[in-house]
């Protein structure tokens, strides 16, 4: 089944929220059990009501997405049954497009997150300590590559 990307709606924040709260508990084990959802996935919903998103969709599921504010990646959530597929990618380049640059950011003990926005031609810029967590958080940039100056003379023909 072909997956379909397609602009987030407020309606798809209860999916997205299962996704962040899944990795969370996989990979930063930050996200408290008793937290429910509903308050999460509402915060999403707000989220994505102001913000460009954007979901990747197989069968009516939802199985990642993607989150911009300005230059900065909010989120970048794809599920574990969806990953190795390009599905992070694609979403990560409907994030960038027509961008400059972007920051992300990821946690230092999320490798696979670091790996991923190296290879997509992020670099590092620092590292701090999250409040109230104690996490140590990666600070990622990524600009457009520099296009060659022209070169002096006349214009090529066209």
């Amino acid at each position: 089944m072909p997956t379909h990307y397609r602009t987030a709606t407020p309606r798809d924040a209860t999916a997205c929220a299962r996704i962040i709260r899944a990795w969370g508990e996989e990979v930063a084990d930050w996200i408290d059990p008793m937290d429910a959802l509903a308050p999460m996935a509402a915060f999403w919903a707000e989220v994505f009501a102001a913000h460009p998103t954007w979901v990747a969709e197989e069968a009516g599921e939802i199985l990642g997405f993607a989150n911009r504010e300005d230059l900065h990646l909010c989120g970048l959530y794809v599920a574990r049954v969806a990953r190795g597929r390009g599905i992070g990618k694609h979403l990560l380049d409907l994030a960038r497009a027509g961008q400059p640059r972007m920051i992300a950011w990821s946690y230092a003990s999320n490798t696979h997150a670091r790996h991923f926005y190296r290879r997509e031609g992020f670099v590092e810029l620092g590292r701090e300590v999250e409040p109230g967590t104690g996490l140590l958080n990666v600070e990622h940039l990524w600009t457009v590559a520099p296009r060659p100056a022209p070169r002096p003379g006349p214009a090529p023909a066209a």
